[in-house]
């Protein structure tokens, strides 16, 4: 069974990876495309939700639809400060500056939640903060005006998609992933419309093209991707769930390099090499709810 989980963990990863490449060839603005691909999502899983979990859905709380909620809302803010952020800086900065939510959820388990981790983890975590900021570091040097306001973008999606997970973490232990995925990405998309709504903008995707890429973004890095880590958080710590994320940034900036032309640098090789050696030495027996 764990075997298992580990594979779905590697093709939730793999999924994910491809979303930074995917938004920005869509070229629509960051708001529609986060809208597009959590509402294309939840149209796909209520169908399932609803044949499948009909007693559920009647029988949930007023406390379970409120997490919902908030799972929902911190979801919209990541997709909108995360994308947008993907237009103001390098792939490789918006994806190394969006998986800090590996740091946000470890401390958040640590004094919130008061659960404890082993050595191995804390030096796991050390590394890939080296390995993160070896990945961005020439651009840190470098980035004023409009690419350091896409950095703080990515920084802020990441304290948001830490909050997603570690709330989808209490709730996925209550109900189904069907259930749990088609409430989170219900909310997530009228918290985004309404943004659209406010600010005036168009709603629909600018050319044919575009609906390809939001089609290609809904189905692999939010359905292969997102809902298949909310799965997992059944069985996963989210703070290890989240330190396994961090091959994205390494993927990611991979896929920027060989459609994009961006040259990862020397720094950028060396960091993710760090990360893949923090991953490896993350200790198994820890990661799962039940150990």
């Amino acid at each position: 069974m764990k075997r298992s989980l580990q594979w779905l963990i590697l093709l939730a990863v793999v999924s994910v990876s491809f979303g930074s490449i995917l938004a920005r060839l869509s070229g629509d603005p960051p708001l529609v495309i986060s809208f597009w691909r959590v509402a294309l999502a939840s149209l796909l899983l209520w169908p399932y939700a609803i044949g499948r979990e009909r007693a559920a859905l009647r029988a949930i709380s007023a406390r379970e639809i409120g997490l919902a909620a908030l799972s929902g809302l911190a979801l919209a803010l990541h997709f909108a400060a995360w994308i947008s952020s993907l237009f103001l800086t390098t792939v490789s900065n918006a994806t190394v500056l969006g998986s800090t939510y590996v740091i946000f959820t470890a401390l958040a388990e640590r004094v919130h939640l008061r659960r404890a981790f082993p050595w191995t983890f804390n030096l796991a975590i050390v590394l890939s903060l080296a390995g993160m900021f070896l990945i961005a570091n020439a651009d840190f040097r470098l980035h004023t005006g409009p690419a350091l306001l896409g950095d703080l973008l990515a920084l802020s999606g990441g304290a948001m998609a830490a909050l997603y997970f570690l709330v989808g973490s209490a709730l996925r232990e209550r109900i189904s992933i069907a259930l749990y995925a088609s409430l989170s990405y219900s909310f997530a998309a009228l918290f985004l419309l309404a943004a659209i709504l406010l600010q005036g903008n168009p709603l629909w995707p600018g050319s044919a093209s575009s609906w390809l890429f939001l089609s290609l973004l809904t189905l692999g890095p939010q359905l292969l991707g997102h809902t298949v880590l909310n799965y997992l958080l059944a069985e996963v710590r989210p703070a290890f769930l989240t330190l396994t994320i961090l091959v994205e940034p390494v993927a990611a900036t991979l896929w920027a390099f060989l459609i994009f032309n961006e040259v990862p640098s020397s720094w950028a090789l060396a960091g993710g090499a760090l990360i893949l050696f923090a991953l490896a030495i993350t200790p198994r027996q820890s990661i799962w709810k039940s150990a």
